[in-house]
């Protein structure tokens, strides 16, 4: 079953797979209260880690990522618009501009994940030839409390072109290709998003 007209979906959450399927489970919660739930065979013994993501207010959800077995991001557009929020470059599709957009906007209050973000960013810019700031530990326990736990952190560096693969020390996020463009427009997205963190910080409760 389909959506019927007036609805939206509102929320992507399901299980990840184990056996190589998009996902076990995928479960859409729509505008209008009911949900659309589609279940991979055996999806009860075949199921991993949970994925939730939540369409943010005044957005619409227009495509979602899928890699490794789970939902990586999904990606958003205004409800108003028929176009993403990001600009793409001739390098980088528009659904990875798209999602770095829609993840920071996941992350937006989240001061200490959206400085972790930057920092990652920086380090990359900062020093573009050194492979060690392309490669990020998913066994890191502080990059997982401050940004990889966090909803939108994972599908934010996806979307800045890291790919996750099985490294000496475990699995890794690491950063392909020497294009930087989406680099430079993630920092920029995330500096306003920090921005703006900081300010409704300073302000009077």
């Amino acid at each position: 079953e389909g959506l019927r007209p007036g609805e939206r979906i509102t929320r992507v959450s399901g299980a990840a797979s184990t056996i190589g399927y998009l996902a076990a489970k995928v479960s859409l919660s729509l505008s209008s209260g009911r949900s659309i739930t589609f279940t991979g065979v055996d999806a009860d013994s075949t199921s991993a880690a949970p994925f939730d993501f939540e369409v943010p207010d005044g957005a619409e959800l227009v495509d979602c990522s899928f890699a490794d077995g789970t939902l990586a991001g999904i990606v958003v557009a205004p409800r108003d618009s028929a176009t993403a929020t990001a600009t793409a470059t001739a390098a980088q599709p528009a659904s990875h501009l798209t999602a770095v957009a829609s993840a920071v906007g996941l992350l937006e209050g989240h001061r200490e994940a959206l400085a972790t973000a930057v920092k990652v960013v920086s380090n990359i810019l900062s020093h573009p030839g050194e492979p060690k700031y392309r490669r990020l530990r998913l066994t890191n326990a502080a990059l997982q409390q401050k940004l990889l736990g966090r909803t939108g952190g994972e599908a934010l560096l996806r979307g800045l072109g890291f790919v996750r693969q099985q490294g000496e020390q475990g699995a890794e996020l690491v950063l392909r290709g020497d294009d930087l463009e989406a680099l430079h427009v993630g920092k920029a997205l995330l500096d306003e998003a920090l921005s703006a963190a900081g300010a409704d910080e300073a302000r009077p409760r």
